[in-house]
Formats: structure tokens, sequence, C-alpha cells
């Protein structure tokens, strides 16, 4: 599943070009960042739940994350601030 994912994350648009390459990045640097701040909500246990009980889930968090930032970005929905 991890690299089904990583290869539909990975893969060219149909017109790969400078603004496509601006979207990836943020996208990237969100989905980093909301991996940590997750991360460290249950090392600390201030998250609630189970559900992060091994890096498999952190990995798909963060792909799930990543693909919603992504699209955000790239349809113009965002100001891309």
């Amino acid at each position: 599943m991890l690299l089904g994912l990583s290869a539909f994350i990975l893969s060219k648009e149909k017109i790969e070009d400078e603004f496509i390459n601006a979207c990836r990045l943020k996208a990237f640097k969100v989905a980093f960042v909301a991996g940590i701040i997750y991360y460290l909500q249950d090392a600390f246990g201030t998250y609630s739940g189970a559900l992060l009980n091994s890096s498999f889930y952190l990995l798909v968090m963060q792909i799930g994350v990543y693909c919603v930032i992504f699209y955000l970005l790239k349809s113009g929905l965002t100001n891309g601030k």
C-alpha cells in the first residue's frame, strides 16, 4: 500500500511546470510538519486514540495530508500562503 501511494504522489502531472513544483513543495512541507505534530501528540500522550501504534499509520496520514493539500493548492482553492 505504501509503495502504491508513494508512486501516486511522485508521479508526474500532464503539465509539469514551476507552479506544480511549488505546489508539491508546499504540500510536502505541510505534510512533514503535520507528521511531526501528530507524532509529538502521541509521544506525550495528548492524543487520546491509539491510532499511531506504528510508523505505517504515520506515513499513511502524511501521504493523505499531502494529497489533500496538493489538490487544494493545484486547483486554486487556497491562495497558496
